[in-house]
């Protein structure tokens, strides 16, 4: 597999640990914008897109754990 750049590192899904959930989110949707198959390893956009996939339904959780009633 093909090592991570540091920039997704440190935006990825990984990053739900951010300081606020629109941290979070934005951070989400900067690795969403880069996702892009790869001809030399095409399981590796399958991966990531599974782990973006993750990260927002986790997102959605701790959302609901904030504010229960604006669900």
């Amino acid at each position: 597999m093909i090592p991570r750049s540091p920039a997704w590192r440190a935006t990825g899904p990984a990053r739900l640990d951010a300081a606020s959930p629109a941290e979070a989110a934005r951070a989400i949707a900067k690795a969403a914008e880069r996702l892009m198959p790869d001809r030399r390893d095409p399981e590796r956009f399958h991966a990531e897109k599974s782990a973006l996939i993750a990260a927002c339904r986790a997102l959605a959780q701790t959302l609901e754990r904030i504010a229960p009633d604006a669900a």
